[in-house]
């Protein structure tokens, strides 16, 4: 049984209609995805958690809804070490239109186009958590920029929902972390860190986990202890040139 708890305390009203639809939102018009297909939103409207992501990718144009293509199964896993099955959480994107591929990010225009509708849609869910998936989604809740406030600085860290963010007002704790779609283009290496960003966003939803912890530095291993360090140096020949260094903690 899942350890998420179920709330009935959202009046469904507010949420039945909120894929973003073309025409429908004023702010389309002025999106430059305007003529494109888009994905809406899914999952049950009383989670205590949403998960935001970037974009859609094919797979999830083609059946109008987010995550149920590589990188949902990815996220789907990443649930289940927290015993939390993927049709529990609410899942949205920053941006409802098409893919913009791998290694491209999102447009001011695409962003100042669905400010507003992903405002909305954070809004209507009475989640407890709101988990943004990447930089781009981190940035779109936060609005948090720059080199030293990406998505490396901030993962895993609970963020006070009494900051000002770029969404408006939130009465949720934001806990962001890696993107599967990066964790799958890097040889799954770090998977583990969203395992355990997620265990950590359902701790908080559920009220096991309360620390709303500073704002982190920007050593990118805060947690890096000098007596839990081992290093393996490689060099060539014997010439003493290093070639590899390696870390584990």
């Amino acid at each position: 049984m899942s350890i998420l708890k179920k709330r009935g305390i959202v009046d469904v009203g507010l949420v039945d209609e909120m894929t973003c639809v073309k025409g429908e939102h004023v702010r389309c018009q002025d999106c430059p995805n305007k003529d494109t297909r888009t994905s809406g939103t899914r999952g049950p409207k009383d989670s205590l958690i949403v998960i935001i992501g970037m974009c859609p990718g094919q797979t999830e144009l083609t059946q109008g809804e987010p995550f149920v293509g590589g990188s949902g199964r990815l996220l789907a896993s990443a649930l289940s070490f927290s015993k939390v099955d993927i049709d529990e959480v609410y899942l949205m994107n920053v941006v409802n239109c098409s893919p913009l591929g791998p290694t491209k990010g999102l447009t001011n225009e695409q962003l100042k186009a669905c400010r507003s509708r992903l405002a909305q849609d954070v809004s209507n869910i009475q989640s407890k958590v709101v988990i943004p998936l990447g930089g781009e989604a981190l940035q779109a809740i936060t609005g948090f920029k720059g080199p030293n406030n990406g998505i490396s600085s901030w993962r895993g860290y609970i963020i006070d929902p009494t900051e000002s963010m770029a969404v408006g007002p939130l009465t949720k704790a934001v806990v962001p972390s890696f993107h599967p779609s990066f964790i799958r283009r890097t040889g799954l290496r770090y998977f583990h860190y969203l395992a355990r960003d997620i265990n950590r966003a359902t701790r908080m939803a559920n009220g096991s986990c309360t620390l709303l912890e500073p704002r982190p530095t920007n050593d990118p291993i805060p947690t890096l202890r000098p007596d839990k360090l081992g290093i393996d140096i490689e060099t060539k020949g014997f010439s003493h040139q290093i070639e590899q260094i390696g870390l584990a903690w």
